[in-house]
């Protein structure tokens, strides 16, 4: 602010006690001391407003956390109140960032993400609190890989860019067709198109897998995920048929298939018997997928199959997974699922011998081998469909014959 002394130079016969005494004003008339004043105010209102932001430690509660805020074990429920059931205070993880806003130190403000495109936040307004959702604006855009598998799968990932999320998205894409254990070559290439999310706030994510290709010794396979005019999303094979089988032969990603369906010499009961599964061996806690779209009608202890899920499907076929470690989120007697949908994970209940997935598939009561269900669908796009599709694969097969690098991203546009 530019500030000038009246009278000062021009007056040079006044004395010093008259310059003293003369006011300094500003360019709109105020005196230099109010204005300093105000000034002062106005930076001590600042400082009475203090942002900071909270992050909870591993073994850390919220009571433990807002507690030398000021506040009392009554607002931390209703806070739990007013973000359930997006968000869920007794189970949250170390690491959840919380943004405060304090006036004159007092509360009156928290914010934490509730998900990549929303954020929650709690004013206080008088005395009382209410929720306010921030949802943050979501640019979509392609990336590509290509990477040749050297030895097993997991490797690929490990030793690779690939994100697990895409990677499970490609292996529940492909387990429609292709048994991972026996039909997969040293040598044998993928190529994947997926999308990359970025917030306004510049955070980035994996979204939806678009495109998979194997080029392999056994299978040269390529699927595309299209959303037809219902607004459902699927893969299709070039021609437009949907690449989907009505049940998945392993529904468990990445896993060794350790046992076989079959008379078999138990390994715990010591005596031969007919194995009327397909057993998987993989890590401690990896998922269980719903082989196929139904209905839970088991979900529970279940004698020598520890913890056991069951499902029920169209047309006779019944699915069980057993020897889980646990179940679900929402998994529960009567509840819908979908194919891919994760039920359970794979543990070592009941009686077994070591870690593994039992997976049973019957029709009508009639246990049968999982490995015999076809892949074959004959569900067509419309010809409606057929044009808007057939754009959407140029595009992704073009990315690839450009030699797009996994990093190098290809903006979609709402025209798309």
């Amino acid at each position: 602010m530019l500030f000038f002394l009246q009278g000062c130079e021009e007056e040079s016969s006044a004395t010093p006690t008259e310059v003293e005494k003369t006011d300094i004003v500003t360019e709109k008339g105020e005196s230099k001391a109010s204005s300093l004043q105000r000034e002062l105010d106005g930076s001590l209102a600042l400082e009475t407003v203090h942002q900071e932001v909270l992050t909870l430690r591993s073994g850390q509660t919220l009571t433990s956390l807002f507690e030398p805020l000021g506040v009392s074990a009554q607002e931390l429920y209703l806070f739990a109140k007013l973000v359930s059931p997006d968000i869920k205070v007794d189970k949250l993880k170390s690491g959840v960032q919380f943004t405060i806003t304090q006036e004159h130190n007092v509360l009156t403000k928290i914010c934490t993400k509730s998900s990549f495109k929303t954020e929650i936040c709690l004013a206080k307004v008088g005395s009382e609190w209410h929720r306010e959702d921030q949802n943050f604006d979501v640019t979509s855009q392609l990336a590509t890989a290509s990477v040749q598998i050297e030895s097993s799968l997991y490797e690929l990932v490990s030793n690779s860019n690939v994100s697990m999320d895409v990677f499970n998205q490609m292996m529940l894409a492909l387990s429609h067709f292709v048994d991972f254990q026996r039909d997969i070559r040293q040598g044998d290439t993928l190529n994947i198109v997926y999308e990359v999310l970025e917030n306004s706030r510049g955070e980035r994510q994996v979204g939806e897998l678009q495109q998979v290709a194997l080029m392999g010794q056994l299978h040269q396979l390529a699927l595309y995920r299209f959303t037809d005019k219902e607004g459902n999303s699927a893969f299709y094979h070039k021609d437009g048929t949907l690449a989907q089988s009505f049940l998945l032969k392993t529904p468990v990603d990445g896993a060794k298939l350790s046992s076989k369906f079959g008379k078999r010499h138990h390994p715990v009961l010591g005596y031969t018997r007919l194995h009327k599964g397909l057993d998987f061996s993989a890590p401690l806690g990896t998922p269980v997928m719903a082989a196929g779209n139904g209905k839970i009608v088991h979900a529970s202890r279940a004698g020598s199959f520890g913890n056991m899920v069951k499902i029920k499907h169209n047309n006779g076929y019944t699915t069980l997974y057993a020897h889980l470690k646990g179940f679900g989120k929402g998994v529960k007697v009567g509840k819908k699922v979908k194919q891919g949908q994760v039920i359970g994970y794979l543990g070592n209940t009941g009686l077994s011998q070591s870690r593994h997935l039992h997976y049973e598939v019957h029709q009508f009561d009639k246990a049968i081998n999982p490995l015999s269900l076809k892949g074959v669908s004959d569900v067509q796009l419309t010809t409606r469909e057929k044009p808007q599709f057939n754009v959407w694969v140029a595009k992704l097969d073009a990315l690839h014959s450009a030699t797009v690098s996994m990093t190098d991203v290809t903006q979609i546009t709402e025209e798309e």
